[in-house]
């Protein structure tokens, strides 16, 4: 028991911390995001519970501030701003189906209604964060650094040298995940994460996120980063885990489109230069460790069937959800990752993909009100890249990870009920939304400080020693 009660230590001074400098607050998450999984592991009885540890983090980090931060985000981005608003009114239906079920559907509802509320709050949070380009790139190898220390779980699992280690693998938690419908069933790598999909996330984030800073500082101190990059890469393929392989991909493609689009030639050879010392660096790696032929060609098979598994797997679910749950849906929460645990197996639904998620949670009205928002959200996308920046590698590099999660999202949505990665996906697009104002260059404003700098200040004391 005193690993879980160091933990819960570190959570509550964490907590406090980020109540006094509410910008240390997405640092102590990321670092959470690491230590949760091993640290449940190894507590007996493994309390799901623990999963939730960055949550007291979350609301120190949001608690007043999302007033004001509301206030700036919705001048900047005022039709952005309606169809958030207009999606928040579609909640209040759904709730109200959830809790027809009974009294113990509250909880539900309650973890439905923050799994859609949160990435709103997130991409606030993220667009008031940072005031200088150094405040991005410094979060942005943090969170490369503490990943990759976190991932170096799944080689030790892989290699054989933790065995009957709990922290290690998913047998503690009563699964072993196989992947079948290849020539030799694969064994699927977690690591110290709980399962291999969260490691997957993990390691395709910390592959496009390296190279997002790499790109930006011209290799200048980036050897490191590659590495982290092609470490991830190893990850991922020991992960199998074709959604996750998709996303590195979606980045790229987004890029290497936009900058091919603009004439920059030379960006795109800058990142096939990467694109090789990352592939150079998975290919040493994976000597060394002897990674099987099998998991490679599974991560192929992602090529050949990843259209397929989007048309049909998503958007053909959709249909589906419609004719089985009705107009209105099933209520808010039932096919939400997460609610397994609450004992509430007769309100549980079958849907994977993100788009049925949101059709049998939210029925027709709140579907409709969701692609709106999505349609505002890629049109301020384009409206901020159209803009000029001190740091366009930056900027498009966070918006083409807030695409990679999307597409990840509409094929599966289970990885999502991590807060974790809630937070750390709309958290990077809000960053993304405000990079003219970090960067430093704006032609359609004259540069100004951040109006919400002072939110993000430690509070101190006034002369008067008024609060």
């Amino acid at each position: 028991m005193i690993p879980v009660t160091v933990f819960v230590g570190f959570v509550l001074v964490a907590t406090a911390m980020t109540f006094r400098d509410r910008r240390l607050g997405i640092f102590f998450i990321i670092v959470v995001g690491a230590l949760q999984d091993p640290v449940r592991k190894i507590t007996p009885d493994t309390p799901a519970i623990l999963v939730l540890s960055s949550l007291p983090i979350w609301f120190a980090m949001g608690h007043q501030l999302l007033r004001g931060g509301w206030r700036s985000f919705s001048q900047t981005f005022p039709q952005l701003s309606w169809a958030m608003r207009l999606f928040m009114i579609s909640l209040p239906l759904p709730v109200f189906i959830t809790l027809a079920y009974g009294a113990a559907a509250w909880r539900l509802a309650a973890i439905g209604l923050f799994g859609y509320l949160a990435p709103l709050a997130g991409i606030v949070l993220g667009f008031v964060y940072a005031r200088r380009v150094k405040d991005v790139e410094r979060l942005l190898t943090f969170y490369c650094l503490v990943t990759c220390v976190s991932l170096v779980g799944g080689p030790i699992e892989y290699l054989g040298l933790a065995q009957g280690q709990p922290a290690i693998g998913t047998e503690v938690l009563g699964a072993v995940w196989v992947r079948t419908g290849v020539d030799t069933a694969l064994n699927l790598i977690s690591g110290f994460y709980r399962s291999p999909d969260i490691m997957g996330w993990h390691a395709a984030t910390v592959v496009m996120l390296g190279l997002t800073v790499a790109l930006h500082r011209r290799y200048r101190r980036s050897s490191w980063l590659l590495t982290a990059a092609g470490f991830g890469v190893v990850c991922l393929l020991l992960s199998g885990r074709r959604k996750m392989l998709m996303m590195p991909a979606v980045w790229a493609s987004l890029v290497i489109l936009y900058w091919l689009r603009t004439g920059r030639a030379s960006r795109v050879v800058t990142l096939l230069l990467a694109g090789f010392a990352t592939a150079a660096a998975v290919y040493y790696a994976s000597g060394e460790i002897g990674i099987e032929q099998g998991y490679f060609e599974y991560a192929a098979s992602s090529a050949r069937e990843g259209r397929a598994r989007v048309i049909e797997g998503s958007w053909g679910a959709v249909m589906t959800t419609v004719a089985q749950s009705g107009i209105l849906g099933g209520g808010i929460g039932v096919a939400t990752q997460g609610a397994q645990h609450l004992d509430l197996g007769r309100l549980q639904s079958w849907q994977e993909s993100g788009p049925s998620r949101i059709m049998v949670e939210l029925g027709v009205p709140g579907f409709v009100c969701a692609i709106v928002l999505l349609f505002a959200v890629a049109r301020a996308c384009a409206r901020r890249l159209a803009e000029p920046s001190g740091a366009a590698s930056l900027a498009l590099g966070l918006m083409a990870f807030a695409a990679a999660n999307a597409a990840c999202f509409a094929v599966s949505h289970q990885v999502y009920g991590d807060v974790v990665i809630l937070t750390l996906a709309s958290f990077g697009l809000g960053l993304a939304l405000s990079a003219p104002e970090w960067s430093g260059i704006s032609e359609k404003r004259p540069l100004r400080p951040h109006v919400l700098a002072e939110h993000w200040q430690p509070r101190r004391a006034s002369p008067r020693g008024e609060d």
